[in-house]
């Protein structure tokens, strides 16, 4: 057991005195952090403000009652064209009789949809007060949070740094042991040693699944004391999440360690593909903003899974529990074999 500890203690200060590894490990989720906490932290989601002149009152309380816009009344719609071309609104409405004028920026792409919307809506209105239309339904509109707690962007987001954290942390960690130590010759004088291959691995495993708590509570005191996100995480599921998770990622490392012989290309493919999952692995936002033909790639990449399951954790994502244990049994399953296939071939082969 003092060897192990030894071990331990060693692997840990050497981690923290990399300077690279402990960019990636800590201080990258942090930057990130950082960087989408002040743009998406303080936002909250709001009513865009619809510029009205001349509008039936009737029509008026029908548009009040859908609760999508606000509105700024002008005296008439020489003054509301004036605002729209000044840019002071980006949508504005007037009604003369039977004629109704939609006034926007046809430049401005990110009001085409809600232009479009608002139009339904005012036909949808007009059409039922001239046929005086009688409702036989009424629909209404439930939202529901499994933690039963509304989710702000910057929270999503926030799930989705740790799954990166993870990633960095399980990753380019194994690059640095089985290939930088390997390189350097450090790996063999610690071969050299009486300790055993098996407590060798284990010691690397623990420190790497030390670091990635030590990333999680730093990220999340963060965000709690800058950015006053607080997520009521299930923190059984969180710790096991992040234990066999930390194991799969680093299962992809000494795949990446196994296949490229040199640790500098075993260490760029791993930073291509730390790029490509942050963009598409929907991690920092839903999988399906992105367009249809490229959906895909999100399913075979790890990561997803990774966010995945801290969103489950969260009470943030529906999952059925055989699915989530399912996924950390798999983790945990690659991490525990590509471990093993470590041991007999960095640590025999010296």
């Amino acid at each position: 057991m003092s060897e192990l500890l030894t071990l331990v203690k060693l692997l840990f200060l050497d981690s923290a005195r990399n300077r690279l590894e402990m960019f990636f490990s800590i201080l990258f989720p942090v930057v990130f952090l950082i960087i989408f906490g002040f743009v998406f932290g303080s936002t909250s989601e709001s009513a865009r403000t619809v510029g009205i002149a001349q509008l039936n009152e009737d029509v008026l309380k029908e548009l009040e009652g859908v609760g999508k816009w606000r509105f700024k009344f002008f005296s008439d719609r020489e003054a509301l064209v004036s605002a729209i071309q000044k840019g002071e609104l980006s949508i504005g409405l007037s009604m003369n009789g039977s004629n109704v004028e939609l006034f926007y920026n046809e430049r401005n792409t990110n009001v085409v949809g809600e232009v479009k919307m608002l139009q339904i809506v005012v036909k949808s209105i007009l059409e039922k007060k001239l046929n005086n239309a009688r409702s036989y339904f009424t629909v209404s509109r439930m939202e529901h949070s499994p933690s039963g707690k509304k989710i702000t962007t910057f929270e999503y987001i926030l799930t989705g740094v740790i799954a990166i954290s993870v990633l960095s942390n399980g990753m380019f960690s194994m690059i640095t042991v089985f290939g930088n130590y390997r390189k350097r010759g450090a790996l063999r004088r610690i071969i050299l040693t009486p300790v055993k291959p098996v407590k060798i691995v284990s010691a690397v495993a623990f420190v790497r699944v030390l670091m990635s708590f030590l990333s999680l509570f730093m990220t999340l005191f963060l965000a709690r004391l800058f950015f006053n996100a607080g997520i009521p995480f299930n923190w059984f599921k969180l710790i096991l999440t992040l234990v066999f998770s930390t194991l799969g990622m680093m299962a992809l490392g000494l795949l990446l360690t196994a296949i490229f012989k040199q640790p500098q290309t075993a260490s760029n493919v791993a930073s291509l593909l730390n790029t490509i999952m942050m963009f598409f692995a929907g991690v920092y936002f839903p999988v399906h903003w992105m367009p249809s033909y490229v959906r895909w790639l999100a399913y075979v990449l790890p990561v997803k899974y990774v966010a995945d399951l801290v969103r489950a954790s969260a009470g943030f994502q529906l999952m059925n529990s055989h699915i989530f244990w399912g996924i950390n049994a798999l983790f945990l399953i690659c991490g525990l074999t590509m471990l093993t296939v470590a041991a007999n071939l960095f640590l025999k082969s010296e």
